[in-house]
């Protein structure tokens, strides 16, 4: 029973660690400065090369052509952040199941994985026909996520900053109420004297006669 109740514990504190990683993620994204179409824009790249087979440099070539294509670096970064230890195997599968249905790969990677030599030497032999099939379902894939992600985005901090502009105008409003009551508050107790206009003196000059 012990045992079963410390590893519901260490599975809820998994995933309560997940869930704070995404919202720290989501705040530092709609946190980015910038256009909003250009933080879009590099998102959404990121998210679709996660769907890409390059092994891990994702991020690089994310950073590059959001470089080249003056987009936010940060957010094609943070996009690429779907292709995750967690998610790759997914992605992996995902992607070369589709485009094997247009190659003609099938054949070298079953449903099921048997990790022997035999299953490398093939998978090596076929190297070409694997990485394209994989190529092709990541765009398949990849591409209609990357236009969601691109719109979801977009939304996502334009309303952040509409929220924030109203946040700001309410502050000052409330500002400008309270230094009218201090004011009038003032004015009451006759503590508070309003500033007379100083009139000033003209020099009268004396004429020589």
């Amino acid at each position: 029973m012990e045992n079963l109740k410390t590893e519901d514990k260490s599975r809820l504190n998994k995933r309560r660690g997940a869930v704070s990683g995404l919202r720290k993620t989501y705040e530092r994204f709609i946190k980015i400065r910038g256009e909003p179409r250009d933080i879009a824009m590099g998102f959404a790249l990121g998210l679709f090369l996660g769907f890409s087979p390059m092994f891990g440099f994702q991020v690089w070539v994310a950073i590059l052509l959001a470089a080249l294509f003056k987009w936010n670096k940060i957010a094609a970064a943070l996009g690429t952040v779907i292709s995750n230890p967690i998610t790759t195997p997914f992605i992996y599968v995902a992607t070369y199941y589709v485009g094997s249905k247009l190659f003609d790969t099938a054949q070298i990677l079953p449903a099921r994985l048997a990790w022997d030599f035999d299953m490398l030497v093939r998978i090596l032999s076929k190297t070409p026909q694997v990485f394209w099939a994989w190529t092709l379902g990541g765009v398949i894939i990849g591409l209609p996520l990357a236009c969601f992600g691109y719109y979801l985005s977009y939304a996502a901090i334009v309303r952040y900053r509409t929220q924030l502009r109203q946040r700001v105008v309410e502050k000052r409003k409330l500002l400008k109420e309270r230094v009218k009551k201090r004011r009038s508050r003032g004015r009451k107790k006759g503590h508070w004297k309003t500033p007379r206009k100083t009139k000033r003196k003209r020099a009268v000059g004396t004429r020589k006669t």
